[in-house]
């Protein structure tokens, strides 16, 4: 798998993909269908070729799902046909198109 890092840098796992426990304290398992990485370099790069689909910040006053998690996120649609979806972001600087 190609990493969203330019440079070689230390990458940690912070949130595998798959079952956890709820990391907002219900203690109860929960699915996580994501991959959370922490790494050195705080500017990414998507790993596939496509389009900025979105480009935005969640906030859970308006979003009443648990989306509002992502807080600022974008997803680009691959050319593929799958979505990718980078969240937790400190800034966004892609935007739709």
């Amino acid at each position: 798998m190609k990493l969203p890092y330019k440079s070689n840098t230390n990458v940690r796992i912070t949130s595998p993909y798959g079952y956890r426990i709820d990391p907002f304290g219900s203690g109860q398992k929960i699915w996580h269908s994501g991959l959370d990485l922490v790494g050195e370099d705080k500017n990414i790069t998507a790993v596939s070729d496509g389009v900025v689909a979105v480009s935005t910040m969640l906030d859970k006053r308006y979003d009443k799902t648990r989306t509002w998690e992502w807080g600022n996120y974008i997803r680009i649609d691959t050319y593929e046909g799958n979505r990718e979806y980078y969240c937790h972001l400190n800034a966004r600087y892609a935007q739709p198109g």
